[in-house]
């Protein structure tokens, strides 16, 4: 699938999630939701956000270690801009933007900076499904929840097919003919950042996975309290699980719709207001996504100034 039919689809798929996700709440007070919205938890879910970024730093750094030693700064810069692109262009492709900047940047081949990103995704996902079949199970809930067990059935399969597909393309490189050397040459690299994580770098990253996933379920947490809704420990579960879940897909900037449509169903299903869900969800792309996107963009173009600047340098003294 060619880069603009990707963006295209994620566009469409964003943009239906939206209108499900609005066309099933009543709007009525929402403004005086907002204004009566808390201020201070919302500032702690954004400070809490920021710290379990870093820790996401210190597991990319990790994942790299063995392919390039690069410093906290160097990945932690790569890392910012490329999730505030990611929430710029739609169908996640900041994914591709991050593995180009880590080349051009950083000097880090791109079939190894794949290979740490789809490292990344696999334990992302995998705990976000995780967390939302806990949810279904522990979660006290209300009314229907089949579309919430429909997604787990279908990330399960997913999952399990990206599993299979991965093992097969890496596998069975050899096979591929002397025309192909070069993505051989490719798939060499990419198999060497995956499978070159010992056992205790290994353990250390699912660690890392779940405390970053635990301050960033907390900072949901708040973002909810911040609209009176204090969710138990098998309502965050599931919302969360949920909420990540929707992030994991290639759909709209920002995740718009697909983030929306999450929260609204998972709201639901626990007997909430489908109208805090979507408030919720909002303010997350709103406060927390949004303070990365702008922190990413002045670094991109501190880089692209930085640049500019040594190359007008280099010409006066050429």
């Amino acid at each position: 699938m060619t880069l603009v039919a990707r963006a295209i689809l994620g566009l469409a798929i964003g943009s239906l999630f939206l209108w499900l996700a609005v066309s099933h709440v009543d709007m009525k007070g929402a403004s005086q939701a907002l204004e009566q919205a808390r201020v201070w938890p919302l500032i702690a879910s954004a400070l809490i956000y920021w710290v379990a970024i870093s820790l996401r730093t210190v597991r990319w750094r990790m994942i790299l270690s063995e392919v390039a030693p690069l410093s906290f700064k160097q990945v932690a810069q790569c890392l910012i801009i490329g999730y505030a692109i990611n929430n710029i262009l739609p169908a996640r492709l900041g994914e591709l933007f991050r593995v180009d900047f880590l080349r051009r940047h950083c000097g880090v081949a791109r079939s190894a900076g794949l290979g740490s990103i789809i490292v990344e995704r696999l334990a992302d996902g995998l705990i976000a499904l995780a967390l939302l079949v806990l949810g279904l199970n522990l979660a006290t809930l209300k009314f229907d929840s089949s579309a919430l067990v429909d997604a787990a059935m279908l990330a399960t399969a997913i999952c399990a097919a990206l599993l299979f597909g991965l093992y097969v393309v890496l596998s069975k490189r050899h096979w591929l003919p002397n025309q192909l050397r070069w993505l051989s040459l490719r798939l060499e690299i990419l198999t060497s950042a995956i499978t070159g994580i010992s056992r205790m770098q290994l353990a250390q990253v699912v660690l890392l996975s779940l405390v970053v996933w635990g301050l960033e379920a907390f900072a949901i947490w708040l973002v909810a309290w911040s609209f009176g809704v204090a969710l138990t420990f098998g309502a965050l579960c599931l919302v969360f699980g949920s909420a990540a879940l929707s992030t994991l897909i290639p759909t709209a900037p920002g995740y718009l719709g697909s983030l929306q449509v999450a929260l609204v169903l998972s709201f639901s299903a626990l007997g909430l207001s489908t109208l805090l869900g979507l408030l919720s969800a909002t303010m997350v792309q709103l406060l927390l996504f949004g303070s990365i996107t702008i922190v990413g963009l002045i670094l991109l173009f501190a880089k692209h100034l930085q640049g500019f600047l040594a190359s007008r340098v280099h010409g006066e003294k050429a």
